[in-house]
């Protein structure tokens, strides 16, 4: 993140100020999030099982960078919500095609 802030350095200053508005946004969003799907307990965690559980994460979804994982996940989450639409035009198919 301090990165991030001293490239915004060489920004002009309404920039900066939309920048830190959108982050904070995105931040209150998402512990909105983590807290209506009761993830406190996650804070609670040894450092140890959260890279245990990052690098899981990483072999299971295929992914070398860990910052992926939302995104491989989410992909994951699409292909698996067409499934039933997958099976419903397989299924009419077959009905077309059989005597």
């Amino acid at each position: 993140m301090f990165s991030h802030v001293l490239m915004l350095k060489q920004w002009e200053p309404h920039r900066i100020v939309r920048w830190a508005v959108t982050a904070g946004v995105a931040r209150a969003r998402r512990d909105r999030e983590a807290h209506a799907a009761g993830l406190e307990a996650v804070e609670e965690l040894a450092h140890a099982v959260l890279v245990d559980t990052v690098q899981q994460m990483c072999l299971v979804l295929g992914s070398k960078d860990p910052m992926q994982l939302p995104e491989r996940a989410a992909g994951q989450q699409r292909a698996l919500a067409a499934i039933p639409r997958l099976e419903r035009f397989v299924t009419d198919v077959c009905e077309v095609r059989a005597p």
